[in-house]
């Protein structure tokens, strides 16, 4: 009988944790949308160096190089768009509450 109960109790934890992760993925994978819509609605030369920085993995230095501008202007357009996004972000949150 105590065998039995142990096994119910591992079961349960199983199938709560195979739930979670369902539910952790649902809601990475809704948000991954909302990012990528935000990121697509910037203006072309912030989304573009907001892809090489976040999905490249450049550094500022090395987009500077890439794009032939002064890393200046490339921390500027990422603080911009940073920016951005984050306005985009909160401005999705207040219209679906």
């Amino acid at each position: 009988m105590l065998n039995e109960c142990h096994r119910l109790i591992r079961k349960r934890e199983r199938e709560t944790s195979v739930n979670d992760s369902i539910i952790e993925t649902a809601v990475n994978d809704a948000y991954r949308v909302e990012l990528d819509e935000a990121i697509h609605a910037l203006a072309p030369m912030y989304r573009e160096v907001v892809t090489l920085r976040y999905v490249m993995e450049l550094t500022t230095r090395e987009i500077a190089d890439v794009l032939g501008t002064p890393e200046g202007t490339i921390k500027a357009r990422l603080s911009r768009a940073r920016e951005q996004l984050k306005q985009t972000y909160y401005r999705q949150e207040r219209e679906s509450v």
